[in-house]
């Protein structure tokens, strides 16, 4: 795809702004998921990351926009 460098960051732009709004739905999934008593272990597994970064998320304050680390591996 060929196009102006202004196109590129115009499709760059929206892509961020996409992924941040998945984030933030992942991040409420992930202490949903844990606040229904699902095992952490089981959270991890179908977030497709660590332990690590589920208590990293449910132990973090509400946050606003932006993106958070997460294993980007198959849906």
């Amino acid at each position: 795809m060929n196009g102006s460098p202004e196109q590129a960051l115009y499709v760059l732009g929206q892509a961020a702004e996409v992924r941040a709004r998945a984030d933030a739905t992942w991040r409420s999934a992930i202490k949903h998921a844990l606040a229904s008593n699902v095992p952490v272990e089981q959270i991890a597994s179908r977030a497709h990351t660590s332990i690590d970064i589920v208590l990293a998320i449910v132990n973090s304050p509400q946050r606003r926009g932006g993106c958070f680390y997460r294993n980007a591996g198959a849906w």
